[in-house]
């Protein structure tokens, strides 16, 4: 698409979510390994708040969204997600 990893990264959060952004924190970069061919790769890592959430439509991606304590039991959540999480959170 010829756009930057923060371009992408405002895109790819309307496209799933709704929000609009118009400006995102580069926190780091998370390096994972592909656990089948052993291969690493480095993907940003973003941050930004907004005043008011904006309301969530239903797409091809995504099917409801939810505010999530990282309390609650809400099911599977992968692992690497969850290592981010609590990185920032600095739960770790």
């Amino acid at each position: 698409m010829g756009e930057t990893p923060k371009e992408c990264a405002v895109r790819e959060l309307f496209e799933e979510t709704g929000q609009r952004v118009t400006e995102l924190s580069l926190l780091g970069l998370v390096r994972s390994k592909h656990v089948v061919d052993g291969s690493f790769k480095r993907n940003p890592v973003y941050f930004s708040e907004v005043a008011q959430l904006q309301p969530f439509l239903e797409n091809a991606e995504t099917t409801n969204i939810a505010l999530w304590d990282l309390e609650e039991q809400i099911g599977r959540v992968d692992a690497l997600d969850m290592r981010i999480l609590e990185c920032m959170t600095g739960r770790r």
